[in-house]
C-alpha cells in the first residue's frame, strides 16, 4: 500500500510540473494539538516516523473513520483525526481577493505569541485576554507577525479568528465546587503508557482553581492532594456550600479499541443538562479535541447532588497520543480554559 501511494505522490507531482493547473480545491489538515505524531500506519501500536507540530498543513491523501493519511517528507503516513481539522485549500491562486485584518484584540488569557512562525519555536510573551494587537504581515498561510503592546512575534491566525469568550463577570462571586475524580487508593483508570487517572485529574483540577478564584469566583475543591474522599462526602460537600456548579473531572479509557478519542460530559437531571452542554461545547471548542456529546449518567456524584452537576470525561488515556497530550501544559491550559468559559456561558444565561 505504501509504495503504490508513493507512486501516485510522485506521478501527481509531475504531472503538476508539465502541465500547470488553474485554481484546485485540495483537502489539508491543519494541526491543532501542540505535537502530533505521523505514524506508519492506522493505529497507536504503529511506528512513529516523526513529529508535526501545530497550525503546520498537510496535503490528505486519503480518510478513514479514525485516521488520516497525509503527504509527509516525500513519503506518506497516518494522523489521528483526533487532533486535526480539515479544510479545503485553494491552490496556484494568486488572484484570490483575501479579506485583510488590521487589528484585533486578544480573546483568552495567556494568548501567546512565540520567536518564529512555528509551534516548536519559544514562546517570547503570554498575553491576557482584551490586549490589542495589529497584524505586521502576513508570515504565512497560517501565521501573522502581530504587535501586542511592547511585544512583536508571530501568532497563529486560528487563535486571532477565534470565537470571543463569554463576559467573565457572571464569574463574580459564584460558588463552585471542583471535584477531581479518584485519589489516593483509588488510582482510577490507568493509561496505555502507565499514566494515572487521579493524578491528571487533581492537575487539572487544581489549574481550574487558580483560574476560577483570579475570576472572582469562591471555588471548593473535594481534594486538593492525593487523598482517598468518598463519593458521598464529595456530595455533601457540594450540597453544604450550597454551590452554584458542581464539576467533577475525569478521564476515560477504553483499552480494547485503543484508537478511542474525545470529549464527553454527563448530567442526571433538571439544571445539570444545561450545565453539561456548556461545559461540553465550550470544552470541545477551545481544545480542538473530537465532540462525543453529552448524555445521561448515572453516576452518585450527580444523582445524590441537589446543585447543579456535571461529570466531563476529558480525554482517553488508554489511547496513546491522548495519553501523551493530555500530560502538557500546553494542552491541559486549553482544557481548563474550555471548563472556564463553559462555566461563564451557563452563567450568563441563568
Amino acid at each position: 500500500m505504501r509504495k503504490q501511494t508513493l507512486y501516485y505522490i510522485y506521478a501527481c507531482t509531475l504531472f503538476m510540473l508539465i502541465f500547470p493547473l488553474p485554481a484546485l480545491a485540495a483537502d489539508e489538515i491543519i494541526v491543532d494539538s501542540e505535537t502530533l505524531n505521523v505514524r506508519d500506519g492506522q493505529g497507536t501500536e504503529f511506528d512513529a516516523l516523526g513529529t508535526i507540530y501545530q497550525g503546520e498543513t498537510y496535503e490528505i491523501i486519503q480518510e478513514t473513520e479514525e485516521w488520516i493519511e497525509i503527504v509527509y517528507e516525500q513519503q506518506s503516513g497516518w494522523v489521528s483525526k483526533e487532533f486535526v481539522t480539515i479544510q479545503s485549500q485553494t491552490v496556484n491562486d494568486i488572484s484570490s481577493d483575501n479579506e485583510t485584518l488590521d487589528s484585533f484584540t486578544t480573546t483568552i488569557d495567556n494568548m501567546y505569541i512565540r520567536t518564529e512562525p512555528s509551534s516548536s519555536s519559544s514562546i517570547k510573551a503570554l498575553l491576557d485576554q482584551g490586549t490589542s494587537c495589529s497584524i505586521v504581515e502576513e508570515a504565512s498561510d497560517t501565521w501573522y507577525l502581530v504587535s501586542c503592546e511592547d511585544e512583536e512575534g508571530y501568532m497563529l491566525q486560528d487563535h486571532i479568528t477565534a470565537t470571543p469568550t463569554t463576559e467573565n463577570e457572571s464569574m463574580q462571586g459564584k460558588t463552585i465546587v471542583i471535584d477531581a475524580g479518584h485519589g489516593g487508593r483509588d488510582v482510577g483508570s490507568i493509561g496505555i503508557n502507565g499514566a494515572y487517572e487521579k493524578d491528571l485529574t487533581l492537575k487539572t483540577a487544581l489549574a481550574l482553581e487558580d483560574s476560577l478564584t483570579s475570576l472572582g469566583a469562591n471555588v471548593h475543591m473535594t481534594r486538593e492532594h492525593d487523598t482517598y474522599e468518598l463519593l458521598k462526602s464529595r456530595v455533601l460537600y457540594a450540597n453544604t456550600v450550597h454551590a452554584d456548579a458542581f464539576v467533577s473531572i475525569h478521564y476515560n479509557s477504553f483499552p480494547d479499541v485503543p484508537s478511542v478519542t474525545g470529549i464527553g460530559t454527563y448530567y442526571y437531571g433538571g439544571v445539570d443538562q444545561r450545565l453539561a452542554a456548556s461545559l461540553q461545547d465550550a470544552v470541545s471548542l477551545y481544545s480542538g479535541s473530537k465532540d462525543r456529546g453529552i448524555d445521561f449518567g448515572d453516576y452518585q456524584v450527580l444523582r445524590q447532588n441537589v446543585r447543579p452537576a456535571a461529570l466531563i470525561e476529558l480525554g482517553f488515556i488508554s489511547n496513546a497520543d491522548s495519553e501523551e497530550l493530555l500530560q502538557t501544559d500546553a494542552y491541559q491550559d486549553k482544557l481548563v480554559h474550555g471548563v472556564v468559559n463553559g462555566l461563564s456561558a451557563f452563567f450568563a444565561d441563568q
